[in-house]
């Protein structure tokens, strides 16, 4: 599978499909093998080359903010690991954490001098060991 827009490419091997959306701002993928989807979304922000570790950081707090804000009343959410990294021209964020309905989910942002790119990968806690697999997936695959 192979997509295209202005702010990345991806290619994907497996069974992986874009579930079509009407007048989304993002795009979803998803494995039926791996029992998954992931949403990715572009943000075109030219950052000087030394901010992106300050907009990582600033991307994944509200991220996580909204992963708070999002619960329905009475679910819980837990984020268990969160981690800020350099990437060879950029940086990288990622928090990855489960809520008491079931649900685990991983988040990495990419962010860049051009633009930034959010994937928000979601499955049943039953199915969250193939999380990293997606991950790994999709980051290999895509391209800004």
């Amino acid at each position: 599978m192979t997509y295209s827009d202005p702010d990345f490419s991806l290619v994907l091997g497996g069974d992986w499909v874009q579930v079509r959306l009407l007048f989304a701002e993002h795009v979803v993928f998803r494995s039926e093998a791996l029992g998954l989807h992931v949403k990715i979304m572009g943000i075109t922000q030219p950052v000087r080359p030394e901010r992106t570790r300050l907009v990582a950081t600033k991307l994944l707090e509200e991220s996580i903010r909204r992963e708070h804000a999002a619960a329905k009343a009475g679910v819980t959410v837990t984020i268990t690991k969160q981690e800020i990294y350099a990437l060879s021209d950029g940086t990288a964020g990622t928090y990855r954490g489960f809520d008491s309905s079931g649900r685990s989910f991983v988040t990495v942002e990419h962010t860049r001098p051009i633009r930034s790119v959010l994937m928000f990968f979601e499955a049943p806690t039953s199915n969250a060991a193939n999380l990293d697999q997606a991950v790994e997936a999709v980051v290999q695959g895509l391209s800004q």
